[in-house]
């Protein structure tokens, strides 16, 4: 393992977590969730400590000062132009 000097930060609105359990136990609410992620489902807690794993790993020693989304494509429809801000696109 190797020591970050940075920090990593994850809000796993998607993520079928303990904390959203509760939410997501109402079958309307998660569908409506579901549609809403390109890859039409919710995440699982395992995908996010993958990610993190891999970043706290000497395999990720190159990725220095990367942003990485493990949103379920959510992103991939942001764009950012310089003055601007974020804007969605179909």
């Amino acid at each position: 393992m190797r020591t970050l000097d940075g920090r990593i930060g994850s809000m796993p609105v998607s993520t079928l977590t303990p904390l959203a359990a509760a939410a997501f136990a109402d079958p309307e609410v998660k569908a409506k969730a579901e549609s809403a992620q390109p890859i039409g489902r919710l995440g699982e807690p395992h995908e996010i400590a993958e990610m993190t794993a891999w970043l706290l790993s000497d395999a990720s020693s190159f990725a220095i000062g990367s942003a990485f989304y493990v949103d379920g494509g959510v992103t991939r429809g942001l764009i950012v132009r310089p003055g601007q801000r974020l804007i969605a696109i179909n």
